[in-house]
C-alpha cells in the first residue's frame, strides 16, 4: 500500500487501483478559514508605528474602521479593520512597507483597538497608548503641572525585560484634583500617539 497526493486529495494504490485515503482531512488554508473576513494582521512591526499610521498606510485599499497596535515581549504586530471584505481581501494580497520595513499581510479575526472599562470617578487617572519610549521623568515632569499628583508615575512594564508597555497611572491626594487632570488631558497627542485618559479608582502598589 503506498499513499500518494493527487490534486488536493490523498489516495493510494491498493491491487493496482487508486483508492481514496479517508484520513485526517487537510487543514484548511488560511484564506478559507477567515474568507470575508474585514479585518487584517499586520506584521512584524518596528515600535515606532502607531494606529494612525496603520490606518494612512492601508486607507488605500479602501475605507479603514479602525486600527489597533499590540506589543508583546520583543515584538510589536497590528491589525486593521476595514468596512468592506473586498478591501481586506485586497490588503491582504498586497506587499507593503511600514515604517521602512517590509510587513506580512494575512486576513484575520476582526480587532478592536484596546480599551479600559473607566469607573465613574477615582484618586487616579491611567493614561493609555503612550510611546513605549518616553521614561519615567519625562511622565513625572508632564504630570507634575496638575496640582495634587503624588510621584511617581506607576509606569507598567514587562516583567522579564522592563520594557515599557505603553501605560501608566498617575495618582492625586484626592478625586477633585485626579478630576481636574483627568479633563485637562483630554485630547492629549504625544508625538504622533493619540493618548486614551481615564480615571484610576485606586493606587496600585
Amino acid at each position: 500500500y503506498q499513499r500518494r497526493v493527487h490534486g488536493q486529495q490523498p489516495y493510494g494504490y491498493m491491487q493496482g487501483r487508486p483508492a481514496r485515503y479517508y484520513g485526517a482531512p487537510y487543514p484548511p488554508r488560511q484564506h478559507d478559514i477567515y474568507a470575508g473576513s474585514l479585518c487584517v494582521k499586520v506584521k512584524p512591526l518596528n515600535p515606532e508605528v502607531t494606529e494612525q499610521m496603520l490606518i494612512e498606510s492601508f486607507s488605500k485599499f479602501g475605507t479603514v474602521d479602525s486600527a489597533a497596535v499590540i506589543s508583546r515581549e520583543g515584538s510589536s504586530y497590528g491589525y486593521v479593520n476595514f468596512t468592506d471584505a473586498n478591501a481586506a481581501a485586497a490588503a491582504s494580497r498586497s506587499a507593503i512597507i511600514i515604517a521602512g520595513a517590509p510587513a506580512q499581510i494575512n486576513l484575520a479575526r476582526m480587532r478592536k483597538p484596546h480599551q479600559e472599562v473607566e469607573p465613574e470617578t477615582g484618586n487616579g487617572v491611567g493614561l493609555f497608548n503612550i510611546p513605549l519610549e518616553m521614561s519615567q521623568e519625562e511622565l513625572d515632569q508632564m504630570m507634575s503641572a496638575y496640582p495634587g499628583f503624588l510621584a511617581p508615575c506607576n509606569m507598567i512594564r514587562w516583567p522579564d525585560s522592563g520594557r515599557f508597555k505603553g501605560y501608566c497611572f498617575a495618582y492625586f491626594d484626592t478625586i477633585e484634583n485626579a478630576t481636574f487632570a483627568r479633563n485637562s488631558l483630554q485630547g492629549l497627542t504625544i508625538g504622533e500617539n493619540h493618548v486614551d485618559v481615564k480615571f484610576a479608582n485606586k493606587k496600585t502598589v
